[in-house]
C-alpha cells in the first residue's frame, strides 16, 4: 500500500528575505498605507503570524507570515540590542 505524503501549504521561505530578518520592535513599512494614513508600523508579535501595530492609531493586526512577506517594502529601523528573531 503507497503511504500518504500531505503537501506543504506553502513552499518553505527563501533564505535570505529581507522580510524574514525581523525582530520586536522593527519598525517596517508595508507596500500599502493603513486607512489612518500612517504607513509604518512596529513588530510587536513573532511567531507562525506576525504582530504589527500602526503607529499613526495604535490599532493592531496580526498577519500571516507568508502574507506579511508579500506586503513587506522595507525595514525603517531596527531596535539594538534585542537578540530575539
Amino acid at each position: 500500500m503507497p503511504t500518504y505524503t500531505p503537501a506543504l501549504p506553502h513552499p518553505p521561505a527563501e533564505d535570505g528575505h529581507p522580510a524574514d530578518d525581523i525582530r520586536l520592535g522593527d519598525v517596517v513599512r508595508l507596500r500599502k498605507p493603513h486607512p489612518c494614513g500612517a504607513d509604518t508600523w512596529r513588530i510587536v508579535r513573532l511567531g507562525a503570524e506576525i504582530g504589527l501595530r500602526c503607529t499613526g492609531c495604535d490599532r493592531k493586526v496580526l498577519l500571516l507570515r507568508r502574507v506579511y512577506r508579500q506586503r513587506f517594502a522595507v525595514r525603517l529601523s531596527r531596535v539594538e540590542g534585542t537578540t530575539e528573531r
